[in-house]
This record gives structure tokens, sequence and C-alpha cells, in this order.
């Protein structure tokens, strides 16, 4: 997979600025000085110019870094390596924008040529190409969309980030870094293990992929299976509004269609016999028989308009129908959804009385009586069966609404065509009249009269046939759509079920060698530690199977754990981009001993196949081992802080 290398850092603004040397020379780089002389800063910089969230960069957060807000058209740039081709990072502090230059041109996300690129950091729709996408296309690693607690959400660069950048967390029992938007679904414990998982297996990748692309396929058929449910009642109104008491499929509707159609030849056939044999030759009465085809037409296209106006009013008053009642279900939905979330105080594995979790056995009650498991988790529901009605419901109310406008649009047309044909059947008629008072001839009315009668009426049937003939196509048309999305979900899920399979078996071999290095890590560093190893449930470590409690130990466990992350990368092709940021390890509460034996383990690593990687690390001053002195890049102190003043 791709490895991702910092070059150069460097800050300007009006008042500071800052320039690093290189970093890349070495594998293993030290930043030492006192507390307060930038040691913090400087990875703050690296990570803001990757994209990341510096709270106290923001002039409107409570705590703030005074010298960069206050400083007036800063930027930072990083000189970055994505595997060995170079970038420049150029961000703007308090922008949401990434400026990416290179040397040589570049693809970008339309695969064209560029030399440039500027990316927004944020993403505001699912669609949107961001500077996320682009980081993660170089370190060939996809942008993988997961669904979780009603939520959909793409894995970006920043959240893989959280096991790369080893910060000052405030919480020393914790291993990842804390996501840059805190909420439920970034909290969760089910994406940190997918961000393990993903850096730990291009597998596991592709599962979550198929597991993205089967979320997104069953949406599709909810989708279109609701699309199609609405239509079909719809279609049952309109066929009773027909005059039809039954539904006839369209193979039925096309053949008594072609059967009225060669009736009315017939008809219009023996109607011109009829005429021609009666009525001698006659200007005047060609000229009236142009004008009578012609009123004729223009009146049975009245006859039809007024009729679709009739129809596509029902049809509007139908879906309005429709509307009202899709929504009020919503509603009702809305209201289940609400009072579950305030009603719901327990689940089957919490205790009534402390609200702890408590691990139960299959068909026992807490207190440990018998039960009947179904019978016993009756009073307990799951929300998600709601907000997946409640979704189908909103997604028919965006189909009706769409519907409805074009059927208003649909009936404005109709109604402008109907005025042209009344104008128009004015005038045929006033011509019609004023033709047949200069011309004298004889012929049989009544039967003609007949004749047209059962044109009419045969017209009516065909055009009503045509209306229904219609709403079948456009029936079958969503059947298909409905059909083939289920198809697709179908083979999406043969996709998922395959991977998952063959991914639990590289999961459990990924663990059991992160195991094995993270055992050797811990024991080598913590001289009481006799086994290490991290929990297959949600990947946290476990020290002496649990009892471990040394509050120092925390350190170790967090440190060794992004190590082991390293160690696998390069002896593996996972998707670890082989970097590792450690901002000053020893200010969560370490003493120098075993500091020392701790960074000591980075003398450790396997490195058989000379895999180039990149750790950065700051320390306070000498608090490293002595094998470790010629690995100090950069030296701060109080006369030389890392932001210098213009």
């Amino acid at each position: 997979m791709g490895q991702l290398k910092i070059h150069k850092v460097y800050y300007e603004g009006r008042n500071y600025n800052y320039n690093s040397p290189e970093l890349d020379m070495l594998k293993i780089n030290i930043i030492e000085g006192p507390n307060g002389c930038g040691k913090s800063t400087f990875f703050d910089l690296i990570y803001y110019g990757l994209g990341g969230k510096v709270s106290h960069f923001n002039s409107a957060e409570k705590e703030t870094h005074k010298e960069i807000v206050s400083d007036k058209s800063n930027f930072v740039e990083l000189e970055v390596l994505l595997d060995n081709v170079k970038f420049k990072l150029i961000r703007k502090v308090g922008e949401n924008l990434i400026t990416i230059l290179s040397d040589k041109p570049f693809f970008n996300e339309s695969e064209e040529l560029v030399e440039f690129l500027c990316l927004p950091i944020n993403r505001n729709k699912s669609e949107d190409y961001i500077f996320s996408d682009w980081i993660l296309e170089r370190l060939n690693i996809p942008s993988i969309e997961i669904f979780h607690a009603g939520k959909n959400f793409k894995i970006g660069f920043n959240d893989l980030f959280r096991l790369v950048y080893h910060n000052q967390g405030t919480d020393i029992n914790g291993i990842y870094k804390p996501a840059d938007n805190q909420n439920y679904v970034s909290d969760s414990i089910f994406l940190r293990k997918a961000i393990f998982e993903v850096l730990m297996g291009k597998t596991l990748i592709k599962l979550y992929e198929a597991y993205g692309n089967l979320k997104r396929k069953q949406s599709e058929y909810e989708k279109a299976s609701a699309i199609h449910s609405e239509y079909k009642n719809i279609i049952f109104d309109m066929y009773k509004q027909l005059g039809f008491k039954d539904v006839i499929n369209n193979y039925h509707l096309s053949n008594e269609i072609e059967e009225l159609e060669s009736t009315i030849e017939k008809l219009i056939s023996y109607r011109s016999a009829q005429l021609t044999s009666r009525v001698s030759e006659n200007v005047g009465l060609a000229l009236t028989q142009k004008l009578k085809v012609e009123y004729e037409k223009n009146e049975l296209a009245l006859i039809e308009m007024k009729q679709y106006i009739e129809l596509k009013v029902k049809d509007i008053d139908s879906l309005n129908r429709v509307m009202r009642q899709t929504k009020e279900d919503a509603f009702r939905l809305q209201k289940i959804i609400h009072t579950h979330r305030q009603l719901e105080m327990f689940t089957p594995d919490t205790c009534p009385y402390c609200l702890k979790s408590v691990d139960r056995p299959s068909d026992k009650c807490i207190c440990g009586h018998d039960i009947d498991e179904s019978d016993y988790r009756r009073y307990f529901y799951d929300p998600s069966e709601y907000y997946t009605l409640l979704k189908s419901k909103v997604k028919s109310v965006e189909t009706i609404e769409n519907a409805l406008k074009l059927a208003q649009d649909e009936l404005a047309n109709f109604k402008d065509r109907l005025v042209s044909l009344n104008i128009e059947n004015d005038r045929l008629k006033n011509e019609l009249s004023h033709t047949l008072g200069e011309i004298e001839y004889i012929t049989n009315f009544d039967e003609l009269d007949h004749v047209e009668n059962l044109l009419l009426e045969n017209k009516e049937k065909i055009s009503n046939l045509k209306q229904a003939l219609l709403l079948e196509n456009n029936l079958q048309e969503y059947q298909s759509a409905k059909d083939s999305t289920k198809k697709e979900m179908d083979l999406a899920k043969i996709v998922v079920e395959k991977l998952e399979a063959s991914s639990e078996s590289e999961l459990i071999e990924k663990v059991d060698k992160f195991n094995k290095y993270y055992n050797s890590f811990m024991k080598t560093s913590l001289l009481d530690c006799r086994v290490a190893e991290i929990n297959s449930d949600n990947y946290m470590p476990l020290i002496n199977d649990g009892d471990y409690k040394e509050a120092s130990s925390a350190v170790h466990k967090r440190f060794l754990y992004y190590l082991t992350l390293l160690q696998l990368s390069l002896l593996d092709e996972i998707p670890f981009p082989r970097l590792l940021l450690i901002d000053t390890p020893e200010n969560i509460g370490i003493d120098n001993t075993n500091l020392n034996r701790m960074l000591s383990c980075l003398d450790m690593i396997e490195n058989p196949n000379n895999v180039d990687y990149q750790i950065i690390l700051s320390t306070g001053v000498n608090k490293y081992p002595e094998s470790m002195k010629n690995n100090v890049i950069i030296k701060l102190s109080e006369d030389n802080k890392l932001l210098k003043e213009k």
C-alpha cells in the first residue's frame, strides 16, 4: 500500500514564521525541548496541513494559540512524499481548502493531468470530492462508506490518522486520537473497529466496501419498492375512474385497442361510401365534406381533451390524498420514535437498579431464574425498524411531490389546449353553417348519424384504453426497476457473505500477529507485564488478562499499540501509511527509566525487507535513550522557540 512521509514543515505569517529541516533523512526523527517551546505546535502544524482540525487555531474557541490566532495572512505549507512523489500542501489558517502543488503533472478526480489542485476539507454532500478522497487515492486506500445507527458515514483520512498521530490526549486510558468532530458515530466502538480493520488488511477494506454497496442497493430497492407500491395504488383508483371493473395487462389492452381501431377504419370507409354514392359532384359539397371532417376531428379532440382534464384533475386529487396519508403516516412514526426515545430506559442486558450492563446468559433473567427469551424481550424494541419505515415514507413523499408537480404542469397544458380547440371549433361551426346554406343535397342523415355515434363511442373507448395502457406500461417500468434493484441487492449480499468468510480468517491471522509483537514490546517495556494482547471484540489492550491497574502503564499501552501497527506494515502489505507522529509521551505521566525502556522498543522493529518508514517523536530534554542521541534533528529551548517572531 502507499506510504506518507513528511519532508518539510513551513509556517508563514506577518508576525511569525517557521521553516523545518528535512525530516526524511532518518527513519526516526526526534524533536527535543522543554514544555512551552513549541513541540506540540510542530505536530499541530503537520496535522492542520493534512486537513485536520486543531481547535486552538480557531479564534472562536475558548483556548487559543495566541501567536497563530493573532497572526495575519498566515498559512501552513507541508512538503510530503506520497509513494515517493513529492507534493506541496498549502492551507491558509481558518480556511476549509487545501491547495496541492507538484513539480510533475498529476491526475485529478476527472482523470485529467493538472499541476495544481484546490480541494475542500469538509464534505457537504456525500458525492463531494474532498482532500481526504484525494490523499487516500494516493495511498491506495479507498474512501469507504459505512452505515451505522441510521447514518451513513465515509471513513476519511483523518479518521484513519487517529491510529497514526499519537497526540497528548486527555484520556490516558484511550488508544485512539480523539475524533475531530465529536458525535455518537465518531465515538462509537463500531467506527473505531472499522478504522482498525481498514488499516489492518486489504480483504477487510473490500468487505467494508461491500457493506457500503449493499446498504446502497438496499436503499435503492426500498425506494423502487415504495414507488411501485404507491403507483400501484394510484392505478387502481385511475382504473375505477376510467370505468374498468378489472385490471387488464398491457398485452390485452393493446389487442383491444387494435380491434377498435380496425372497427373505426371500417366505419369511416362505410360512411365515405354512403356519402359518395348518394351525392352528385358538387364543389360546395366537397368543401362541406372537408369542413365536416375538420369539425368532427376538432369535436373529438375537444371531447378527448375534456376527458384528459377530468382524468388529470382526479389524478391530482388522488395524489393529494395519498400525499396527506403518507405525511400522516410519517408523523405517526415520528411520534412513535419520540415516544420510544422517552420511554426506553432499559435493555434486556441492563440492571434495573444501577443501570449497568450485565453479561446475562441466554434464557436466563438478570436475577438468574429461567425465562423464555422471546417472551423476556417483548418489552424491548429496536428503533431501527421505525427509522426504516420513516425513511421509506419520506422517500414516498418526495416521489409523490414530483408526480404531483408533473401532473399539475400537464393539467395547465391541457387547459391551454382546450381554449385553442374551442376557438377553432367556433370557427369551423360558423364556416360549415355558411357553406351548408348555399348547397342542396339528399342523403340518409339517420344512418350517418348512427355511424357517427359509433365512431365517437369507439374513439372514446380507445382514449380510455390508451390511458390505461399508459398507466400499465409505467407500472411495468416501475416493476422492472424494482426487480432490477432486488437482483442487484441479492448479488451484493452474496459478495458480502463471501468476503465475510475470507475476511474473518484474515482478521484472526492479523490479530494473532498483532498480539505476537504487541506482547513482545509490552513485556520488554514493562517489567511486571506477563502477557499483553488485544480484545478480539473491540481491539483494546488487555494487560495480564485485565488485572493490571498501574496508571503509568497507559503510556506503554498506547505508544506500543501504534508501534505494533507500524511493525505490521513493515512485514505485510497493509494500508497503514508507515508513518508515526508521537507528541511528548512522557507528558501523560511516566518516569525516565520506563520512558527510555519504552522508547528502546523502537530499536526492536523488525524490517527484513528494508521497507522505508518514518517516525517523528518529540520529547523533553534528554528524555530518550542514549542510542538515539544522533536522531535529534530539532532542539528547542526558551531562547529558541518553534515560531520565530519577525
